[in-house]
């Protein structure tokens, strides 16, 4: 089962801050965080991993590469 990270996780796994969280998910830089109660987000462990990961493994600047985008460089890097 995958675990939930809250912001503050998120913020210290990513260093990155909270306005910029919010700003990459707005703009579909980031993985979207799920709903976990009336008024609490979490973000799936997998989703910041997988993210940290792509952020790792390919040299490219985040700040221009949409999530799409992202999973379209992903499925290359599988079927190299």
């Amino acid at each position: 089962m995958d675990a939930f990270l809250r912001r503050t996780e998120v913020e210290r796994a990513t260093g990155l801050s909270r306005s910029e969280i919010y700003r990459r998910v707005r703009v579909g830089e980031f993985p979207k965080p799920v709903s976990i109660g009336h008024r609490a987000v979490a973000w799936k462990q997998s989703a910041i991993e997988a993210w940290q990961d792509e952020c790792v493994a390919v040299d490219w600047d985040p700040q221009r590469l949409s999530l799409n985008d992202r999973e379209s460089r992903r499925s290359e890097l599988e079927q190299a």
